[in-house]
């Protein structure tokens, strides 16, 4: 992931609301801190820290994960951009294809999201 870091102008880091989420988000700024600090990519800048695989149901956990990465990342905290959980997005990358390769609803309304996350965020795709 390090080699990603170099490489990229911007990082979006994908959290589920979850332990594994909190303990990803975490790993992933001290990595890009650690890029940034030995000089390899001065200029990355982290633009959000999204919620995702967010399942449609609310959940005490969800709800305190999503608390507490508001509470520790501020303004990198993009709730208001949220990736769903479909079942489009195992299949698809069970197959090695794109989304917007797959029929349907929800692959439609997945890509859209990801659409809606890169322009919010300022990323070009």
């Amino acid at each position: 992931m390090t080699s990603a870091f170099v490489a990229a102008t911007d990082v979006l880091i994908p959290a589920t609301l979850d332990e594994d989420g909190r303990i990803g988000a975490t790993e992933a700024l001290s990595t890009i801190k650690l890029v940034k600090d030995l000089g390899m990519n001065p200029d990355l800048r982290v633009v959000g820290i999204i919620p995702s695989i967010v399942p449609g149901g609310r959940s005490t956990l969800q709800d305190a994960m999503a608390e507490f990465l508001a509470d520790t990342y501020g303004s990198l905290y993009r709730d208001d951009l949220v990736i769903p959980r479909h079942s489009v997005r195992q299949q698809t990358r069970f197959a090695c294809v794109p989304i917007t390769d797959a029929p349907g609803r929800e692959a439609q309304a997945l890509a859209d999201v990801y659409d809606r996350i890169l322009t919010a965020s300022g990323v070009e795709a």
